[in-house]
């Protein structure tokens, strides 16, 4: 075997690695769940502990919601999605409706879905650099 050779082994074994964590994070974002509250979390005390009462209606789900857990309405989905502000009032829970994904990405499936994100650069930029390298 000859330098190029094994050059081009690597390069294959490089490529298929990039397209299993691809395929990975794909799989494990859209088969998560993107954080819809179980029915058990909206039928809790919605009572504070200064006595006001915490709750809302959602029109679309018809459910009553429990305001200590920040829910999201998708209109897309028809569901509530989970979400959550941190320390600097940016919401990081429902970000968004993924049309290529076809999914809501929620509080649970968010980091999987920036794996997914970066996993995508990534190979592509590869395969790129393999087509131009040629």
């Amino acid at each position: 075997m000859n330098f190029f050779e094994i050059l081009s082994g690597i390069k294959i074994i490089t490529l298929s690695a990039l397209f299993a964590i691809h395929s990975f994070s794909y799989l494990y974002t859209i088969l998560r769940n993107p954080g819809i509250p179980s029915r058990k979390s909206f039928h809790r005390n919605p009572i504070a502990k200064n006595g006001i009462k915490r709750y809302s209606y959602c029109k679309f789900c018809k459910i009553i919601k429990n305001l200590d857990i920040k829910t999201y309405h998708c209109h897309l989905c028809s569901i509530c999605v989970e979400g959550i502000f941190n320390i600097f009032l940016i919401l990081l829970g429902h970000d968004h409706h993924c049309n290529f994904l076809n999914k809501c990405i929620g509080m649970n499936n968010l980091k999987s879905f920036y794996i997914f994100i970066m996993s995508t650069n990534v190979y592509f930029g590869y395969a790129i650099y393999l087509i131009v390298t040629i």
